[in-house]
């Protein structure tokens, strides 16, 4: 069964630029550019156990979002629960996966 993943992906490039921030909008404006001609690296991937993981993890992802991956269809808030379920510290470890 699929579960759902927060995942980091990283990407660089070079940009010219007359200073810092000017390097941040040009890059930002070349986003999508760059994504296409650049190879992508996977930084780091966690389990989401909760929407409320998810707002820590990213609040700019809701459970009304979609991820990929998927059936294109079903929102984050149809496929894990609002909040994780309390564990007991004393038998946990012989529910981990």
């Amino acid at each position: 069964m699929l579960k759902p993943y927060f995942v980091e992906l990283k990407v660089t490039a070079v940009v010219m630029a007359d200073s810092l921030l000017q390097a941040h909008l040009v890059a930002e404006e070349n986003s999508f550019e760059i994504v296409r001609d650049s190879e992508l690296s996977t930084d780091a991937a966690v389990p989401i156990e909760s929407l409320e993981h998810l707002a820590r993890l990213e609040p700019e992802w809701t459970g009304d979002c979609i991820p990929y991956g998927g059936d294109k269809n079903t929102p984050l808030k149809d496929l894990i629960p609002l909040s994780s379920p309390l564990k007991d510290i004393h038998t946990m470890d012989i529910f981990e996966n």
